[in-house]
C-alpha cells in the first residue's frame, strides 16, 4: 500500500505563484548556520513563512525546518504562531506532527522564528489531484489514522478549526500526521448538569 511520491502532481496555481513572489526576499535569507541542521531544500512556501527540509546532524535524522517570517510585525500572525507552538510542544502521538525543536535566535533582536518538525513527504490535497491511484484500502487506513489522531487532539479539549486535505501529510508508506495547529482553540468544560433528563454542558472557549 505504498505512494510513489513522484507521480503526484504539484500544480502551482495563480495564487501560489504570488505567494512564492511574496516569500522570495525572506528566501534569501533562510539561515540555520551554527544550528544543529543542515539546510537541504526547499519544499514549500506560503502566506505565514518557507519550509526547507534539513538534516539533523547529530542523529542524520531528515526534518522540516519552517521560518516564521516577520513575526511580530502582524498581531494576528503572532497569535498564530503562539498558538502553534504551545500546543504542539506538547503533543506526542504518531498521527499529530511534532515540534522537535526551536531554534534559538543568534540575535537579541530578531523577528523570524525557526521550528523543525516532522519531514512528510506530501498532503492529502497534491495525493486528491495527482494520478496516484488510491484504493478502498488507502481510504479506511488513512480514515483510520486521522480519526485516531483527532482522538488524541480532542482528548485534550483542543478543537483544530482548520482540518482539510492540504493539513494532512502523508508519507511514502501511508503514514499520516494532522498538521497545521495555528487557528487551534482550546475549550474547557466547566459545569455539567442534567435538567428534567438532559445533559447540559457549559464550556469556556478560550483562543490560546
Amino acid at each position: 500500500m505504498l505512494f510513489n511520491v513522484s507521480t503526484i502532481l504539484f500544480s502551482i496555481d495563480e495564487m501560489d505563484t504570488l505567494r512564492n513572489l511574496q516569500m522570495s526576499a525572506s528566501d534569501v535569507l533562510f539561515n540555520i548556520d551554527g544550528s544543529p541542521y543542515e539546510k537541504r531544500r526547499k519544499i514549500g512556501s506560503g502566506t505565514y513563512g518557507i519550509v526547507y527540509s534539513a538534516v539533523d546532524q547529530r542523529t542524520g535524522q531528515h526534518v522540516a525546518v519552517k521560518k516564521v517570517c516577520n513575526v511580530f510585525d502582524n498581531l494576528i500572525l503572532a497569535r498564530r504562531t503562539y498558538r502553534e507552538v504551545k500546543i504542539l510542544r506538547h503533543f506526542q502521538h504518531d498521527n499529530v506532527i511534532c515540534i522537535r525543536d526551536i531554534l534559538r535566535p543568534t540575535e537579541k533582536l530578531f523577528s523570524d522564528i525557526y521550528l523543525v518538525f516532522d519531514l512528510m513527504d506530501t498532503d492529502l490535497h497534491q495525493i486528491i489531484h495527482s494520478r496516484q491511484e488510491i484504493t478502498d484500502e488507502h481510504v479506511r487506513y488513512f480514515l483510520y489514522q486521522i480519526l485516531r489522531g483527532l482522538k488524541y487532539i480532542h482528548s485534550a479539549n483542543v478543537i483544530h478549526r482548520d482540518l482539510k486535505p492540504g493539513n494532512i501529510l502523508v508519507n511514502e508508506n501511508c503514514d499520516l500526521k494532522i498538521g497545521d495547529f495555528g487557528n487551534e482553540i482550546l475549550v474547557i468544560f466547566a459545569v455539567c448538569y442534567v435538567y428534567k433528563g438532559t445533559i447540559t454542558a457549559l464550556c469556556m472557549i478560550v483562543g490560546v
